[in-house]
């Protein structure tokens, strides 16, 4: 991949999928740029000053090799800004862009990103030689679509937190006509041109990450391929309009979705991922099934394009998406989000020293059983307003036995059962999987199980109306799902086991340092058994819980919510050697 700098341009490359945008034949504005204004940027339309969602799309026109205008048409150029009363910040910026007919993209064509003093104008930047942002150069850049007629890049600004703010603007460049990657289709020069011919366009996503805050919603199942749709093909994507699905009356307006995403693989899953539609297939994965059973991972995931998620398997396999709540603009209704040090609110094993009502007996098949949480011990001191729960639910097969587990589901009491699940354990072994869920009648959860299952159940904060305790709560911030710890080689140490810290303020996706929790997607990859993983935030006591379990010794992920530390860090326990990776999704924050 090539990169170069012209005047206040980073060039860079991406890894990314998505659709391609037809254009309108709109007015054209023309702009110049460049050191000696050598490059020519087309744009159908009124440039938008202000995004209003969290993304958006435009068309533009670069050359049209039709009419040989690549020799002096170069590249095109789209601003965005965001206005100096908008609390957003742009946390990523996607481009896809379509070969002609028949020719695919055998390298990667040259981009960049340029940002502008405030007051850039016109559209482009009026300077061209305007300041790069103090950390503009080390967004991280993913690229995919290398050997494919598509290919789509993305640029992340984790790393700068502020950046792109309170009216700055930022702009996004693209030439497919240099030296190292002519426009020319000959035998000596193969290199692909964007297809113009007939308006197609450059297909430009925009996530913008803003305060929201939660409504919970009754447990309702979005999708199930297995009824509608068939199966997700390997090695493809899958969008979902959301607020479309179910009948689950999810709003338009919705900024992210709390979801639960089974796979029914069709044998061996490699990974699947879900993301916001239009920002593309990021490196993270949701879950993992490498030996083809039935699993549940819960995810928040931002709302992307027409208020979409994609789905994406490397391997053929029916999905069950299901939801217990939504974020959205923070409004009198809205819930705040208070963290809780991680705590043991249920556990049925015998021996454990849980009460009547919160302890055992087992969980009985094809009966449904109720649980006062807020009597457990970890909500002492606390406003019993609390609307919701942040929940982490491990079951395991009754002591003595080897029993399956089919599915559990979780509910607000007084609601009737929900057609959902909330996990599934159909090797009998130990499974965990977090879940947000609604507080019912005196603030209890029922629990129904299919078959006989002991269940454990920690909680990590709650959501409810402020102030509580006299103290406001939290809003989530949504970002571009980023890899923070890999420790698999080359790129890791290897292994752990133990504990071990977790700088996630000064990591290379660097969340804000007003976050007070983060949200992560945690896999383990162990060489064998182990029993458990916990998180906790750095300066505290290790706490008597688990995030998840790998006895079997398989790939497993989970959901975590995790109360930031000292300086922003976190901390994590393996009773036993493992690799981990940890993605981060999101955090809250004031």
């Amino acid at each position: 991949m090539k990169t170069r700098h012209i005047a206040a341009l980073i060039l860079a490359s991406c890894f990314l999928t998505a659709p391609l945008l037809h254009a309108r034949r709109a007015r054209i504005t023309t702009s110049f740029y460049g050191a000696n204004n050598q490059y020519t940027a087309k744009t159908f339309g009124d440039p938008p000053v202000q995004y209003t969602n969290r993304m958006k799309t435009s068309t533009v026109e670069v050359c049209n090799d039709t009419n040989s205008q690549c020799e002096s048409s170069h590249a095109f150029i789209y601003k965005f800004q965001l206005s100096n009363s908008d609390p957003g910040t742009i946390t990523s910026l996607t481009l896809t862009v379509n070969a002609t007919a028949g020719d695919t993209f055998s390298q990667s064509p040259t981009w960049g990103v340029i940002t502008c003093d405030a007051d850039g104008s016109p559209a482009p930047c009026s300077d061209p030689n305007a300041a790069l942002t103090a950390c503009a150069e080390s967004a991280a850049v993913n690229e995919t679509g290398i050997g494919t007629p598509t290919y789509s890049q993305t640029w992340t600004f984790a790393s700068c937190p502020q950046l792109f703010v309170k009216g700055q603007s930022l702009a996004i460049f693209i030439d497919l006509c240099t030296s190292d990657n002519a426009c020319g289709d000959s035998e000596e020069n193969p290199s692909p041109v964007i297809d113009y011919q007939d308006g197609a366009g450059v297909l430009v996503s925009v996530g913008v990450s803003r305060p929201a805050q939660f409504v919970p919603v009754t447990p309702c199942r979005l999708v199930d391929t297995r009824l509608n749709g068939g199966p997700i093909w390997g090695k493809t994507s899958r969008d979902f309009i959301v607020p479309d699905q179910g009948g689950c009356n999810i709003p338009a307006n919705a900024t992210a979705y709390s979801l639960n995403v089974t796979v029914v693989p069709h044998g061996y899953l490699e990974f699947l991922a879900v993301f916001p539609t239009g920002n593309g297939q990021p490196v993270v994965s949701t879950l993992n099934s490498h030996d083809g059973r039935v699993k549940a991972n819960a995810a928040i995931v931002p709302a992307g394009d027409q208020d979409s998620v994609s789905v994406y398997v490397y391997n053929t396999a029916d999905v069950v998406l299901d939801i217990d709540g939504y974020f959205v603009t923070p409004s009198a209704s809205t819930l705040q989000f208070y963290p809780l040090p991680p705590c043991r609110v249920v556990d049925t094993r015998p021996g454990n020293g849980f009460s009547q009502g919160l302890g055992p007996p087992f969980l009985s098949a094809q009966t449904k059983r109720n649980f006062a949480v807020m009597n457990s011990p970890c909500f002492t001191g606390i406003p019993n307003t609390a609307q919701a729960y942040s929940l982490n639910f491990t079951v395991l097969p009754p002591a003595g036995t080897k029993q399956p587990l089919k599915y559990l589901t979780v509910w607000p009491t007084g609601s009737p059962q929900p057609l959902v699940s909330t996990l599934n354990n159909p090797t009998a072994t130990v499974v965990a999987n977090a879940a947000i869920v609604p507080a019912g009648q005196n603030g209890d959860i029922d629990v129904f199980a299919s078959d006989d299952t002991d269940l454990v159940i920690d909680v990590n904060g709650y959501f409810a109306m402020p102030p509580q305790g006299g103290k406001p709560g939290l809003s989530l911030y949504s970002v571009y799902p980023c890899r923070l710890v890999d420790t698999r080689p080359p790129s890791g140490n290897g292994s752990f086991n133990g504990e071990r810290s977790v700088d996630v303020l000064n990591s290379a996706c660097s969340p804000s340092s007003k976050a007070q929790s983060y949200v992560f997607s945690a896999t383990v990859v162990p060489p064998g058994s182990m029993s458990y993983l916990t998180f906790w935030p750095d300066g505290s006591t290790m706490p008597t819980v688990s995030t998840l379990n790998a006895v079997d010794g398989e790939v497993t992920s989970n959901l975590a919510i995790v109360p930031a530390g000292n300086h922003g860090k976190v901390d994590v326990f393996a009773n036993a050697p493992t690799n981990l990776l940890l993605d981060i999704a999101g955090y809250f924050a004031p």
